[in-house]
């Protein structure tokens, strides 16, 4: 029975490391070729392996609800305004290579519509705000519930702040 136990949870992983994989060779298409489109779009139509509070992670104390799956909040929703977009990527848009305050935008709405799952993680903290870490990129992203962004950077402990955040009172 372990034997039985083990080789299912390795082809979980397998096939976990092997769908993320295709999602960023996917995104990665230019628009317009063949099956391009969002690693988002994509993501709808594949279920996701296991569930949880805080997707990917399983269950924490103080985590509140997260949603599992694919957001399509688009590129009209970004940050507050333009000038909190500015102030974030003169802050944090190095650590990406971004090279216009666009680009990082676009970086941080990529993050914020990707389906939760394995190599991203997402929860909700106790005021509503949702987080997300990307364990592959090492970007942290917190948004509110109508899609708008309040930040987005590669924290220097990475998935443990995004882990943290969870416990602190907002």
């Amino acid at each position: 029975m372990k034997a039985r136990q083990a080789l299912l949870l390795i082809l979980v992983l397998l096939a976990a490391a092997g769908y993320s994989m295709w999602q960023r060779l996917h995104a990665a298409l230019p628009a317009g070729a063949p099956g391009a489109g969002t690693a988002a779009e994509a993501g709808r139509a594949v279920p996701e392996a296991g569930s949880g509070t805080a997707a990917g992670s399983g269950s924490q104390a103080g985590a509140g609800s997260a949603r599992s799956g694919a957001t399509r909040y688009g590129a009209a929703i970004g940050f507050r305004s333009r000038e909190r977009l500015a102030e974030h990527f003169a802050k944090h848009g190095a650590e990406f290579g971004a090279r216009s305050a666009d680009d990082y935008l676009a970086l941080a709405q990529r993050l914020r519509d990707a389906p939760a799952g394995v190599e991203i993680l997402e929860a909700s903290r106790g005021d509503g705000v949702i987080t997300r870490f990307d364990r592959s990129s090492g970007a942290f992203l917190a948004f509110d519930d109508d899609g708008t962004i309040r930040t987005f950077f590669r924290p220097n402990q990475g998935e443990s702040y995004f882990r943290r955040q969870l416990a602190r009172s907002h």
